[in-house]
């Protein structure tokens, strides 16, 4: 599977930015897409428009910027990157894809940002002050069927990776690395390939249990798969002498007070201990449940499966 970096369209420059600005910003934009290819050749960036469409105001556009001596060779990687996009009719393709799925940043709609949470990609936005951050909060709005059989509307806030220069891209190499890559196969392929994949993660016997039982063709299987990558991707950057928790890719909290009494477990080494911090798969209320333990460091899963 290929690496997609979806271009945010709401950070693209104003008509009336002013040139210099734009041109700037398309050399970022530019120089991050190649530190990607530096790493990974498979990578493709897909875009709301033709990239031959673009412009930026009455007198600017990527014509411009191909034919101009000192920015095209930063201009021909930005094209090399889009010819190779899969959606060959850009974003609103891709949105369709999507289901009854909604992302929003803040008040406006977020196509890009969606798209590279459903796809396992990252955003590439021009680079102005208000989105120099490398994780971008989304709200994320789906129709989820509830074990009574109901549909309801959820929102999340999930955080999608954002890169606007070259060190941007660098702070996500750990991620870079792996994303992409297919899911486990089966239960067998992960007890063969989780010492390697999940060299942070341990399992109490219960929670390999519960994953034996989820069947591949169970939407819960890639779903789990996915979110025990994240939480590998987050241990694997964990400095426990510089924070008390990694910094987790999607929502990961404890249980309240009343309630951690249900998340006592015997662990490892034969001791109960309370495993109340916990990450949320989909459909309905899929939890996974652990403990940190910082000496490894590495987390203990205790539980996969529904709501305790």
């Amino acid at each position: 599977m290929s690496l997609l970096g979806f271009l945010n369209e709401l950070s693209t420059p104003t008509d009336d930015s002013p040139r210099e600005l734009v041109i700037e910003q398309l050399i970022q934009l530019a120089r991050s897409v190649q530190t990607v290819r530096r790493w990974r050749q498979d990578f493709a960036m897909q875009t709301q428009n033709p990239i031959s469409s673009w412009r930026f105001g009455e007198n600017y556009g990527f014509g411009d910027f191909l034919r101009e001596a000192r920015t095209k060779d930063d201009a021909r990687s930005l094209l090399a990157a889009v010819n190779r996009a899969p959606l060959r009719h850009g974003l609103p393709m891709a949105r369709d894809s999507d289901g009854d799925l909604e992302y929003k940043f803040g008040e406006q709609v977020a196509e890009a940002l969606g798209l590279a949470d459903l796809f396992d990609g990252f955003a590439l936005s021009f680079n102005s002050a208000h989105w120099q951050q490398r994780l971008l909060s989304v709200e994320r709005t789906e129709v989820v069927q509830m074990p009574e059989g109901h549909l309801e509307l959820i929102t999340t806030s999930i955080d999608v990776r954002n890169t606007c220069t070259s060190d941007d891209v660098n702070s996500h190499r750990p991620w870079l690395d792996t994303a992409g890559k297919l899911s486990l196969r089966d239960f067998a392929d992960f007890e063969a390939n989780r010492t390697t994949r999940l060299p942070h993660l341990a399992f109490l016997q219960g929670a390999l249990d519960q994953l034996r039982a989820i069947e591949p063709t169970n939407p819960w299987w890639r779903a789990i798969c996915n979110r025990l990558d994240e939480l590998q991707e987050a241990m694997a950057e964990w400095n426990p002498a510089e924070s008390p928790e990694p910094l987790w890719r999607s929502r990961v909290t404890g249980e309240h007070q009343k309630r951690q009494r249900l998340c006592n477990f015997t662990d490892l080494d034969g001791e109960t201990r309370c495993f109340d911090k916990h990450a949320r798969f989909t459909p309905y209320a899929g939890r996974l449940h652990f403990r940190l333990d910082p000496t490894g460091p590495r987390m203990i899963v205790a539980h996969i499966g529904m709501k305790l």
